[in-house]
């Protein structure tokens, strides 16, 4: 179906007309977007028409609200439905929205994109189907000092990959136990892990849900909210089958990188990107010193397998990092040098990396990598996606 782009404005009987002349014609993707007028006769809710329950060829719907309320009273499920994306929706009644799930057997893929359910007691995700829910609401700013919902509920059997960034919800609770892969991403939650006196609760709950995963990638925020509530080792959970841990942080926080590590006892590949733009001389010697520490360099050293620096841009103070992590790091296998400056790539990466490729490297096998990262995202995207135009190894 061919997108309609005029300015005029269109009521929502026209609309469901239109949506009825897309299934009469077998649609199988359908994509929305609402910009509603704000006059006298304003509503926020939309409501899709039930012909959508019917229609037998619909796999992908997705629905752009810019902040109105999405109705499922008339639509409450497809038999034929794989991908479901909301963006900007605000979801206010719980019942409709587990309904709604439930009744789509097929549903493969959920996206919930800047989707309001602070006013929902709890969110209920129960899907026979699901594989890969995604959640993110970082683009909320009115979340700060309120929570996603009060409890989020996930009861997926088929689930393999999950994504969670940006606020968290004050209780969790997930039937997921074919999960394989876990991304979590959180806000910077430090005001609020100092106002809540509950917030180390709430983390060991989320982290707890996902500790049988085999894949666990999680953001310096993650690592943050951890350090403000200094989790004791014995009440973190455990991650016994956790085979790979990507983790990005900053230097600052290696000692909660250690206390991950030790709750992994069979993790086989550590990837570390550390974030560090700015560092000082100062910090770079509390890293190596805390590093150095015969148990950590240890521990550390016989998982590190990856370690990226993106938006590098010369810093001796990161090459001074990246020096000590390839003189011990006996199991490195790459190491990832990622420019986001033009000029500078060009003028000074062939230097950074003959100076680079004179340093002493435990690993006879590691690969260094140079690259230009370009931005490919437009100014107005949540996410931003990087391809490299080229790269140069030693």
């Amino acid at each position: 179906m061919e997108p309609v782009k005029k300015s005029n404005r269109y009521d929502m009987s026209t609309i469901g007309h239109w949506i009825d002349l897309a299934v009469m014609r077998k649609v199988k993707q359908l994509d929305l977007d609402f910009h509603v007028i704000m006059d006298d006769d304003w509503n926020d809710i939309v409501m899709l028409p039930r012909c959508l329950v019917d229609c037998d060829s619909l796999e992908v719907l997705k629905l752009k609200l810019f902040g109105c309320s999405l109705s499922l009273e008339s639509f409450t499920g497809s038999k034929t439905l794989k991908i479901f994306e909301l963006d900007n929706v605000n979801l206010r009644d719980r019942d409709l929205v587990h309904s709604f799930l439930v009744n789509c057997p097929l549903l493969e893929e959920l996206s919930l994109i800047d989707c309001s359910t602070h006013n929902l007691d709890y969110l209920d995700i129960s899907c026979p189907n699901l594989k890969t829910p995604r959640i993110n609401n970082r683009g909320l700013d009115y979340y700060i000092g309120e929570s996603f919902c009060e409890r989020l509920n996930i009861i997926c059997p088929k689930l393999v990959y999950l994504e969670y960034r940006g606020y968290v919800a004050n209780h969790f609770s997930f039937d997921v136990q074919s999960l394989k892969k876990a991304v979590i991403e959180l806000e910077d939650l430090g005001d609020i892990a100092v106002l809540d006196d509950n917030f180390d609760v709430t983390l060991r709950e989320l982290f707890a849900q996902v500790s049988h995963v085999e894949y666990l990638s999680i953001h310096c925020h993650s690592i943050k909210s951890i350090a403000f509530n200094n989790f004791p080792e014995e009440v973190f959970p455990s991650f016994p089958n956790l085979k790979t841990l990507e983790i990005t942080l900053f230097c600052r926080y290696m000692d909660d990188l250690v206390c991950l590590l030790k709750c992994s006892p069979n993790l086989k590949s550590l990837h570390m990107i550390i974030i560090d733009v700015g560092i000082t001389p100062e910090e770079v010697e509390t890293f190596i010193d805390e590093f150095d520490e015969v148990e950590r360099r240890t521990l550390t050293c016989v998982h590190l397998k990856r370690v990226e620096f993106p938006k590098f841009s010369g810093e001796k103070e990161l090459l001074a990092i990246a020096r000590f992590l390839l003189e011990h790091g006996n199991a490195l296998e790459e190491m990832v040098f990622g420019w986001s400056n033009k000029d500078k790539y060009h003028t000074q990466s062939m230097d950074t990396m003959n100076e680079v490729s004179n340093f002493y490297k435990a690993s006879l096998s590691v690969k260094v990598i140079t690259l230009l990262k370009i931005d490919t995202s437009d100014s107005s995207e949540t996410d931003t996606s990087c391809s490299s135009e080229s790269d140069t190894s030693f």
